[in-house]
This record gives C-alpha cells, structure tokens and sequence, in this order.
C-alpha cells in the first residue's frame, strides 16, 4: 500500500473464487487490509449469476477519482450495455449470502478439506498436504500417475462428476491444454447440502474413476443417485414467501 502511494497508484485484490468466503467471513476482508479495490466473480462461492463486481470504500477525494475511473473505463470504453435481467438474481444471491452465507463458507471450506485429506488417504497426490490441503473452496491434485489432466477430467464428466483441467506449479506453461493437475471445487455441492461424510462418498466415485477400477458410464449411476438425495438449495430460501419475509427483514 504505501509503494502504491509512492506511485499514486491503486492496490486492487482479484476476489474472482473467493468472494463468497470473504462475505462468508472464511477469507480477510481486503478492503480492511490495505486494498483499495476488490473485483470478483458473482458465480463461484458467490452463488450469484454468472457476471462479475467491482467493490471499494469511498472513504475519501482519492478514492472517489478512482471510482469515477474505473466507472468510465467501464461504460462506455468497455462495455456499451446492461443486463437487467440478471439484477433480481444478483439480489436474491446477495440476500440468500446475507442469511446463510456464514454457515455456507464454513461448511464449504471443510468439505474441500475433508476432500482432500480423503483423496490423499486413498492415494491420490493432493497438493498442500503439509498445509492442510486447502482454505478455500477447492483442492490440487497432480494427477499424472493414471493419465494427466485432459484425459481424468473427461473421464469424470463422462461419469456425471465435472472438474477442472489444470496447471500446476511444476508444469511447463505449453501444457495447458493437457497439464498434470486438476483443480476441484466444492462449493455448489456444499450449497446443496452435502456434508464431508458425502463429500468422502463422492471422492470414492472420484477414485474409482481416476484409478480405472471402474468405467465412467457405470460410476455414472451412483453419481446421479448419490447427486438425487440432494433435491433443494440447503443453503438458500425454499419458497417465495420465505424469500419476500427475509426481503422485508433486509429491506
């Protein structure tokens, strides 16, 4: 921060995967540590539409000058629309995330620990073992040893189980297209009321797939009806006037 004042610049904090954990109060609030901006995805542990936000303190002239910058580098250099649509979801996510979002974010980053701690177990190399494999909503795993990135991540979403092909620290940059990693995330799954006893019947789907000692169609069937015990939102309103009661609390 104070290298930034040096240069009259601005300290800007990329909150994309983890907004919802900072609203969830899992993750520091940048804007209390010395950012002075925070730009986020609203559709990853912010379970909002897909979209994104820019967050700040107006707490002084210099401050304001930047908004206004940022705003105009916004509309109309960037971006010459709106989507409205999307205003009322954005509200009931904010709304939903103000009501359950602590014990969302909690709960998120335990089954993302639980997840790895019982990959890792079952001898899958999860990175960050010494640190607890993960803070956050997502683990990285090296999957080299049954195939690489490209070929395990199409494996899962052939058995119903959607993951990300991913990089790792290690791996040469030109292999992105089919790097040694996996990157797992757990915060819709959470949202839908999985717990780490669920989490551990999941990853034992996972496993079956990765290691090749079932075909992905068969594990399939046990995905969806491991997926059908989990019919309703557990972190979020279940009816309209549930909704319109918390609305009124809110204003």
């Amino acid at each position: 921060r104070e290298v930034a004042r040096e240069v009259d610049a601005y300290v800007v904090y990329d909150a994309a995967h983890v907004l919802g954990l900072i609203a969830g109060e899992q993750f520091q609030d940048p804007l209390k540590e010395g950012a002075d901006f925070i730009t986020a995805s609203t559709h990853k542990t912010f379970p909002g539409p897909q979209g994104g936000v820019v967050l700040a303190n107006l707490d002084d002239e210099r401050m304001r000058l930047g908004t206004k910058s940022v705003q105009h580098s916004i509309f109309p250099l960037t971006t010459s629309n709106t989507h409205l649509a999307r205003l009322p979801a954005m509200g009931l996510a904010a709304l939903e995330m103000k009501v359950f979002g602590v014990e969302l974010a909690k709960q998120t980053v335990k089954n993302s620990q639980a997840a790895g701690d019982h990959l890792f177990e079952k001898g899958v190399k999860v990175l960050g073992e010494k640190k607890g494999f993960t803070r956050s909503h997502q683990i990285a795993v090296d999957i080299r040893e049954y195939g690489r990135g490209k070929k395990v991540a199409e494996d899962l979403e052939n058995a119903n189980i959607i993951v990300n092909k991913n990089l790792l620290p290690y791996d040469d940059p030109n292999d992105k297209k089919n790097p040694s990693g996996l990157r797992i995330g757990f915060q819709d799954v959470t949202r839908r009321g999985f717990n780490e006893d669920d989490i551990k019947k999941l990853c034992d789907l996972m496993i079956d797939v990765i290691t090749g000692k079932r075909t992905p169609s068969d594990v399939r069937q046990d995905t969806i009806a491991l997926r059908q015990s989990f019919k309703e939102i557990k972190y979020g309103f279940q009816s309209i006037e549930e909704t319109v009661r918390y609305a009124e609390k809110y204003g």
